[in-house]
Order: C-alpha cells, then structure tokens, then sequence
C-alpha cells in the first residue's frame, strides 16, 4: 500500500510515492471494489489479504486482520 501528499491548489500537484506497509497475499480490487478501506478518523486500515503459511502455500487463517491506531503501530514497526 502506498501513499502520496499531494497539494491542491490551482493545479494538482502529487508529491514522491511512500511505501505505507507491505500487505503480502493483498487482492486488490476485487468483483465488489476494493479490497481495503479506511475509517472516518483515517487512523485504521482494514485489508482483505489471502492467508498463506511460511512456505508461500495458501493456508487457513482469521478472516481479517484489525489493526486499532494504525499511526501508533506504523511508528512503533518503523521508527524514525
């Protein structure tokens, strides 16, 4: 997943692309739209990714992954 700031003004101009997180086994756009979606506060993501075990095989696993205070965890996994 990656992100760009951008400014809007007179002319839209997008700033460098930023990698946000690596999502292995993430769908994409799916048959009903996209496979992801942000909450109100933009702090949360929710991801629909395919579980896969340690030797890339598809494996069983939770139907999704939660991630509470996206910002803190992001800071914690990649500090400055």
């Amino acid at each position: 997943m990656w992100m760009v700031e951008y400014e809007s003004t007179d002319v839209f101009r997008p700033g460098a692309p930023v990698v946000l997180f690596d999502s292995p086994g993430w769908v994409g756009s799916g048959p009903w739209g996209e496979t992801f979606d942000v909450a109100q506060d933009d702090e949360r993501f929710i991801v629909i990714t395919n579980a896969t075990s340690a030797d890339g095989e598809t494996a069983a696993g939770p139907p999704f992954v939660l991630v509470n205070n996206f910002i803190e965890e992001l800071k914690r996994l990649v500090p400055e």
